[in-house]
């Protein structure tokens, strides 16, 4: 074992071969590589390190279990705050690569070297913030009391019974000097090393006994999965020991411990993070916008939108009989005097309050001003970007990249609507194949500026015409007025709920489906259209299903 003491650091890095050897991921340097997320995903292009996205578009792409998933940097950070009380800022953290429009599909998931630098960085400031308080915990004067120590804070920390070699190299940090004169400065070593290593930063889903094309996931993995989906954390005691005792491989089991999991507080932090990530809300784009978008807002606007956003969600999918189509029919917003002054509500008060939206303008997520800002450009009209998330989000459709080369466009007559204009440069082949479906859902956003202030007319004060008819994946159609009139729709179609339940085996599984998965996932979406995507059925249905304990190995 090595320690090296870095000189500006307060702590030590600890380099050893078995804390890094069981990590069978990826460590790259950022150049392009391909993806390897198990059988089937030959051939689709991975950006190494994080950040960026990718369409994939090959049959089978990523459908199979990576067996090692890299937290994402929201699990990270309620799994640090869980285990330390430290909340680490999410943003400091390495992101994720955006596949299609899904934010933890694992097996896309690479490690460069920055990203390294940045674990290490916020695994520092944690340890350093908790080493006082668990100080008062390490009162050992014997290797065994370190032992023990190590052996409990390791199964919490490493959601799993660490082995006895593993045991004796952390207990040996807090007792080695080279990995700090004092006891607190071992401590903080030794919490160093755990939040950085592969044992931490990787959900194991490796699998056991083969059957067929899947491996029958360990109680300690059935644990994990169950814990991420519901809390976005680490398993609390009493998973634990379900784990311990053989249990959760049952069905009935693990639907116990859901409903016990959806009591608690914590169950908004999954709702939360599935919903952001159904909208695509990947970052907080509103303080990309330019200086005339932003014009009389308050410099809080932003960062209030984004609270707003999660404060709408806890509120709608917590309560009782809560569907997530609540989320597109929502008739208001939580909001403060920032999101009030953008969105032309009254309020009065302080904090974030309930307010009540004009629902034949506003209405849902679909056009609040974090979803709105996520879909539209730094300034100006954006009716293509919003249509083609409409049809990829809200109804699971593939909407292919334009063409490499675009088609001659004749010039277009003059005193045209922006609505015709588009309309006219892409109406023939082949752009017609696509914006025949997602313009007129475009459309209905077009009296919303890119932070979802809404104008009934246009610059030469003609009304909008936000009218259309959507074509929906059984090719039925579907007239709307507006995109108030839009979301209430959407709201109500069968085609909706089973993209919600695809989206959420795929939130669960880390991964797209497979044809394995035919027989599970129509089950599970038989159920979302039953019950109109009702929260606590649609979860049953997903942790109560054969494939919640398995892994897709082939």
């Amino acid at each position: 074992m090595l320690f090296v003491r870095l000189p500006s650091q307060s702590c030590v890095v600890v380099l050893s071969g078995l804390l890094l050897g069981a990590c069978s991921g990826e460590i790259t340097t950022g150049s392009p590589s391909t993806g390897n997320g198990g059988a089937g995903n030959g051939g689709t292009l991975v950006t190494g390190g994080t950040g960026g996205s990718i369409e994939v578009l090959e049959p089978g792409a990523f459908s199979t279990g990576p067996g090692l998933r890299r937290l994402t940097r929201t699990e990270y950070a309620y799994t640090v705050e869980d285990l330390l009380g430290f909340k680490a800022e999410r943003s400091t953290l390495p992101a994720e690569l955006i596949v299609q429009s899904h934010g933890f599909i694992a097996g896309a998931q690479k490690i460069g070297y920055e990203d390294n630098e940045k674990y290490y960085t916020v695994a520092d400031k944690a340890a350093t913030f908790a080493a006082p308080k668990l100080l008062s915990t390490l009162n050992c004067q014997t290797p065994a009391c370190y032992s023990d120590f190590a052996r409990a804070f390791l199964l919490k920390a490493f959601r799993a019974p660490p082995d006895d070699a593993s045991v004796a190299i952390y207990a040996g940090i807090l007792q080695d000097t080279k990995a700090g004169d004092t006891v607190s400065e071992r401590l903080e070593t030794f919490l160093t090393v755990v939040l950085t290593s592969p044992h931490f930063l990787y959900r194991k889903e490796l699998g056991t006994t083969v059957s067929g094309r899947s491996r029958k996931l360990s109680d300690d993995e059935i644990a994990s999965r169950l814990s991420y989906l519901v809390w976005q954390s680490a398993p609390d005691t009493a998973l634990f020991e379900a784990a311990a005792s053989n249990a959760l491989a049952t069905p009935a089991r693990r639907l116990v411990e859901l409903q016990r999991m959806l009591k608690d507080p914590r169950a908004a932090r999954g709702l939360r993070t599935f919903s952001s990530d159904w909208m695509a809300l990947f970052r907080n784009a509103i303080p990309e916008k330019v200086p005339a978008v932003l014009q009389n807002t308050d410099a809080t606007f932003a960062n209030s939108a984004e609270r707003g956003f999660e404060l709408l969600v806890d509120e709608v999918l917590t309560a009782d009989g809560a569907s997530f189509t609540d989320l597109l029919t929502a008739d208001h917003v939580m909001g403060d005097a920032a999101v009030a002054k953008v969105l032309g509500l009254n309020y009065s008060g302080t904090g974030f309050i309930r307010l009540p939206l004009d629902t034949t303008s506003h209405r849902g997520v679909l056009t609040h001003p974090m979803v709105i800002g996520a879909h539209s450009k730094e300034g100006g009209a954006s009716p293509f970007p919003i249509g083609k998330f409409i049809y990829e989000n809200i109804l699971c459709e593939v909407i292919p990249p334009p063409p490499a080369v675009f088609p001659n466009i004749e010039d277009v007559p003059d005193g045209l609507s922006l609505r015709q204009r588009l309309e006219a440069m892409t109406k023939d082949a082949p752009c017609s194949s696509c914006h025949t479906r997602i313009g007129p859902p475009g459309f209905a956003f077009l009296p919303f500026d890119p932070i979802a202030r809404f104008s009934r007319n246009d610059a030469s004060g003609k009304p909008f015409d936000t009218t259309g008819t959507l074509l929906l994946p059984d090719e039925t159609k579907m007239p709307f007025d507006g995109a108030a009139d839009l979301a209430n729709k959407l709201a109500a179609q069968p085609s909706v709920q089973a993209c919600i339940a695809t989206r959420l085996f795929r939130f669960t599984q880390g991964r797209f489906e497979s044809d394995a998965d035919s027989g599970e996932l129509a089950t599970i979406t038989d159920s979302a259209r039953k019950n109109t995507s009702d929260v606590a059925q649609l979860l049953t249905a997903l942790v109560g299903g054969k494939t919640f304990s398995e892994v897709l190995v082939k």
